[in-house]
Parts: structure tokens; sequence; C-alpha cells
């Protein structure tokens, strides 16, 4: 095994419930914390100690005063095991008021911390980031917590491609509403976890909504989380001690809703639908859109002209790149509002472009504005082969009467079986398989749980009616 000697603030960086030392480490099994503790030669003679000691085995190592130190770090790593011990078998952690958790503000502290948590079978994790003022979410903050300790790490002081090992190890993630955290981990640390627990998802498939960490915490462990720095700016330094106990908060719940959630899920047979959803997630998450399909999200963007279409892509794409280029929000480069009087007027010139609703008062530089009308031009100019257009739903649109009825359905059945509706199906989703009988609804879990039965009503074979307690039930017809 290598020496490792950790960095002066390590033993300052993890925490189990408020424990504070590098005792803590070691009884955790963090290699490379005191020489006694860890078993690692040269580093650290006394448990708790930052100073850096002789060589094990040298001449000052072999004094009664060496000997008594390594005894001291015995009993405190003895003690610290049977804490740990005792704190890891509750099922619900009270709030935490200690000391919080010092950040890891060296690279060096996190591939440390990284090292010992590959073993691990599960972990928790969170994030912290602004987007208000930039197009790419600026990461301020990863939160982690195992079984023995919660880790604050630094990611503006740090790198965040430390943690990639454990991303990519076969430890399970365990996120609350992961899907940013995904996004924002893929951006900086250039990965996302191998398996991911989304408890949001978990709960959407218990019967529980789709709640808030605060709220399904409260629900699940009884326990109450403060929202009093909510809206913090993660991106200042130093930050408070309350919001670190805030943060650590966010994760040290996590592995708790785990169990709870699991047990729900395997006693309603819906571990294996819930665990796909998350993969689903998950892999999402790593999948790029081209600028070129920015468009397919401009509201009405489907009952376009064929032209304005054209127009549509390109000066959707020019937003999204120019967005990029600077690092500002979409709405800062161009208005939602002006994005759409660009599409339906397709101005020539810089006069007729400032008279578009959304420019009034705009400041839009000469180089920006004579850029966007090059973008219009060339939409205008765009064959209709070149169009990049949604997938086309076998030709034809889906009647908005069998959508209505299959909604109205899918609601009530998600009802009925206490599942939250959007994780059955979107509109979307329901529109496919109106009109082809294909997508998300044709296939897997949701075919077995709702499609089979949306197959038979719109074919006629099954009627809906409604009951006396305001829902609607489902009636076979025979065939005529």
């Amino acid at each position: 095994m290598r020496s490792l000697k950790p960095p002066p603030s390590i033993s300052a960086g993890w925490r189990w419930a408020g424990e504070v030392g590098a005792a803590g480490l070691a009884a955790a099994g963090v290699p490379g914390v005191g020489v006694a503790a860890a078993g690692v030669p040269g580093v650290g003679v006394a448990a708790g100690s930052r100073e850096t000691g002789s060589a094990a085995g040298s001449d000052d190592s072999e004094g009664p005063q060496a000997r008594s130190e390594v005894r001291t770090a015995k009993d405190n790593r003895r003690r610290m095991k049977r804490e740990l011990a005792q704190r890891s078998g509750r099922d619900k952690l009270g709030p935490m008021n200690e000391e919080p958790p010092a950040l890891l503000s060296t690279t060096s502290e996190v591939e440390l911390l990284v090292e010992h948590l590959l073993d691990e079978p599960r972990y928790a994790l969170d994030t912290e980031f602004l987007r208000e003022r930039t197009y790419y979410a600026k990461l301020a903050l990863v939160q982690i917590a195992w079984p023995g300790g919660v880790a604050l790490i630094d990611p503006l002081a740090t790198a965040a491609e430390a943690l990639k090992p454990l991303l990519e190890g076969k430890g399970l993630a365990v996120i609350h509403a992961a899907s940013q955290d995904l996004e924002i981990l893929a951006q900086d640390c250039g990965a996302v976890p191998s398996r991911v627990f989304d408890t949001q998802i978990a709960a959407a498939f218990v019967g529980l909504g789709r709640p808030s960490l605060a709220k399904l915490t409260q629900e699940l462990l009884d326990v109450s989380l403060s929202k009093a720095e909510q809206l913090a700016d993660w991106t200042r330094r130093p930050l408070s001690p309350a919001a670190l106990r805030y943060a650590a908060a966010d994760v040290t719940h996590l592995l708790p809703l785990h169990d709870a959630l699991s047990a729900r899920l395997e006693t309603l047979e819906r571990d294996a639908f819930c665990g796909a959803e998350c993969e689903e997630q998950r892999t999402a998450s790593l999948a790029e859109r081209p600028d070129e399909q920015a468009w397919w999200r401009i509201k009405g963007s489907r009952s376009m002209s064929r032209r304005s279409q054209g127009v549509a892509q390109e000066v959707a794409a020019w937003r999204v790149s120019r967005a990029r280029q600077q690092d500002k929000p979409l709405k800062w480069v161009l208005s939602d509002m002006a994005l759409l009087g660009v599409i339906q007027r397709a101005p020539k010139n810089l006069g007729a472009l400032r008279k578009i609703r959304g420019f009034e008062g705009r400041a839009l530089h000469d180089d920006a504005a004579q850029s966007l009308l090059e973008a219009v031009r060339r939409g205008e100019e765009l064959s209709d082969d070149a169009v990049c257009r949604p997938p086309e739903r076998d030709g034809h649109k889906p009647s908005e009467t069998h959508v209505a009825l299959a909604m109205a359905w899918l609601t009530e059945r998600a009802r009925q079986i206490s599942i939250e509706p959007s994780v059955l199906a979107t509109r979307s989703d329901v529109e496919e398989f109106v009109a082809s009988r294909a997508g998300r609804l044709a296939h897997g879990h949701r075919h077995r749980v709702i499609g089979v039965e949306l197959d038979k009503l719109l074919d006629g074979r099954l009627a809906l009616t409604c009951d006396p307690d305001g829902g609607l039930k489902q009636v076979e017809l025979s065939a005529s």
C-alpha cells in the first residue's frame, strides 16, 4: 500500500454528524491519516494531529512519547468505531446543529476522498450551482454523504474532474431531482454516475407525487429541513456556517430516504420500473441535442408554415450558438418574444428588425444584428429537405378527441394505482401512441401498465364510464 500524506485541512473536511478530526477519518478507514489509526508509515504520528511525524521505524518513532501517542491513537480509533457503529445504525438523523463540515479545497483532498469511497456500494450526492447570468451552469459546491461521513467539496478551488473515478465506479448515486445535477456533472466532471437512484422519481412511483426534498424528508423520516439558505449565493466565499449546514443536510438524509423508498417500491413491485426510469434520465443527461433542433422547443413550432420553420431553425440555432459563445442566458441574447417576432416577420434590414416587438429600446450591437439578419436569410433560403423536423407520426396528426380520452384514462389509471401520471406518460407520449401506436407507451413497463388498455380504448374494445366516486371505470365491449 502506498503511503499517503493528507493535506493539512483534510481532518476538518469530513464529518459524521459533526465529528471532526483525523481519528474519525481513521475509524472510517480513510488511508493516510495517523500512523496507528490508518497504519500508514510516516504520516501524522497521532490521530487528530496535523503535523507530519518521522518515518516509521526511525529512532524518533521508537521513544516512549511516540509509543504513548500510538496508544492514544488506537484508543481514539476504537472510540470512533463505536460511535460510528451506533450512529450508522439509526434510521433517522436529527437536525445538524453541530459545527458544519469544512470545505475540501484542494484537488489532493478530493482524490483522497474518492479513493476512500470507491468501494462504497452507495453514496448520496447533490450539487449547488448558479446559472441565472450564464449559459453554462456554474458549479459552486458538491456534497457527498456515505454511511461513514459527509464531505463538502469546493469546485471553485479544486479540479471537478477528480470526482470522475467515483462517478464512473460501481457505487449507486442517490440524488434528489437529479436531472440538473447530472447535466452539470457531465459538463464539469466529464462523467455522470454509472448508476442513479432519484428519490423524487421513486416518490412518484409510490404515490407521493413529485415532492421537494424537504417535503419528502418530513413525510418519510419525520425530519424538518431548514429552508433559510435556499436562495444563498453559493459562489461566495467564505460560505457561512448556516449555508454549510444547509448544504450538508441536503445529502445527510438521502441514504435513509433510499432505504424507505426502496422498501415501498419492492412491496409494490415497482422497483424495476423505477430503476428503468432513473436509467432513462441518466442516459438522457449524456445526450447532446444539435442546435438545429432548438426550434422544436418554440411554442407552436409544429403549426408553423414550412418557410417559417426554416427561419425558426436558423434563428433559434443562432441564439443558442451566440449564448454559448458569450456564456449568457438564451433570453439575454434574444428574448422569446423577439425570437417569435423575427420568425414571423423575417426582417430584411436593421430598420425592420428594430420595429419587431421585443426589440424596443434593446441594445443590439450592429455585428449581432447583422449576424441575426444573416441567420434569417439562411433560413429563408433553406431547402425543404434541409429543415430538421421532429419525427413524423406516420404522416397524420392525432385526433384531439382521442388524445383527450386517452389522457383522461391515463390520469384515472395513475390515481387508481397511486403513481404520478407524468412518470407513466407525458402528453407527447400519448399523442405519439394515439397517432401511430409507437413510442414509450408501445413497449416495456408503460405498455403493460397503461398501453394495453389505451390500445383497447382506441380500438373500440374498451369504454369509459363515470363512477359515483367521481372517477372513471372501464367497461369491456364484446365483439360485434
